[in-house]
């Protein structure tokens, strides 16, 4: 039986999530935001989106789990291409 989650069948885009999940709150909210923001600008709907118009910046640490959830929703209906963009820009974003 095969576990992998949809983010592991692609090297790139599993270390750029598995790095992000782990990376401080202030880039991790950057990240997030940029994830939801690329896929709404893309035409993307996420029926799960519990914080539409919710501003990332004020958002407390004790929602980290759910938006990180929010933006891999996002982030999973992107085309394979653009996952692998994104998850490029992610870790552009945590090494600096």
């Amino acid at each position: 039986m095969n576990n992998k989650r949809w983010y592991d069948f692609d090297p790139t885009i599993a270390l750029a999530v598995n790095l992000l999940e782990r990376a401080d709150e202030t880039i991790k909210f950057e990240c997030l935001e940029y994830i939801i923001k690329k896929a709404k600008n893309l035409g993307i709907k996420n029926e799960n989106d519990i914080n539409t118009d919710f501003n990332f910046v004020w958002q407390r640490r004790a929602d980290s789990l759910s938006e990180f959830h929010n933006a891999l929703e996002y982030m999973k209906k992107m085309d394979n291409l653009t996952q692998k963009e994104v998850a490029l820009e992610i870790l552009k974003m945590l090494n600096n």
